[in-house]
């Protein structure tokens, strides 16, 4: 059962016509601007009423900054992308992780990074990764007698609308050495493996899915 959150309600719509019959049943959509940390609370409590409990969050918000020099960014783009890359996440992760001690809940954390993290960072976009990857380890560490797990995956270039890609269009990418984007459902598998009980013997990590670069390439 899956509440995917938002504040575009065009895409809410298009995604509601993927879902069919008993699955509607098992998919909710909901309203959630991150850039407001004060309506947190009562999102989390929104979302728990909706199938009854909550035992996973995964943070795959984030922004990224386009055609921009270390020279010309302006302190305002550095907050919108930070903003909501780093300092969300771990507002957002507070919330919820109270909620899973205050109801003995041992619940999975899992935070989508990027390939980025790995590579040098002047960008916000980049810093913010960094920052994430760290979050990770530290989150782990300080949630792990709780019972609850978190970790992280960090995708490379993907085929999704976000990049500018479009269904039906060749995938193939100089970003990486295998030369192709990665698909959305190669970074689902990891995802759901990694919020599952199968993934409780990884904790604190971030498993690359990008073929290499932030590993032994940088683009």
């Amino acid at each position: 059962k899956v509440i995917i959150t938002g504040t575009n309600e065009l895409k809410f719509e298009k995604l509601e016509k993927k879902f069919l019959g008993s699955q509607l049943e098992k998919v909710h959509f909901m309203s959630f601007d991150l850039s407001d940390i004060n309506q947190y609370e009562d999102k989390v409590t929104e979302a728990e009423k909706i199938f009854g409990k909550l035992d996973i969050l995964v943070n795959a918000a984030g922004v990224h900054t386009e055609n921009v020099d270390f020279f010309t960014v302006t302190d305002k783009e550095y907050d919108r992308v930070t903003n909501i890359n780093i300092k969300a996440v771990f507002f957002l992760s507070q919330v919820v992780s109270s909620y899973f001690i205050k109801n003995e809940i041992h619940g999975h954390i899992l935070f989508i990074s990027s390939s980025r993290g790995n590579e040098p960072a002047w960008s916000p976009y980049g810093i913010s990764k960094w920052g994430l990857n760290g979050l990770t380890k530290g989150l782990a560490m300080k949630l792990l007698p709780y019972g609850i797990i978190v970790n992280a995956i960090a995708p490379g270039v993907v085929a999704t609308e976000l990049l500018g890609y479009n269904e039906g269009e060749t995938i193939y990418s100089e970003e990486n050495s295998l030369n192709r984007m990665a698909v959305p459902e190669e970074i689902a598998v990891y995802a759901k493996y990694l919020v599952s009980d199968l993934g409780n013997m990884v904790v604190g990590e971030t498993i690359n899915i990008s073929g290499g670069r932030g590993i032994f390439t940088i683009k």
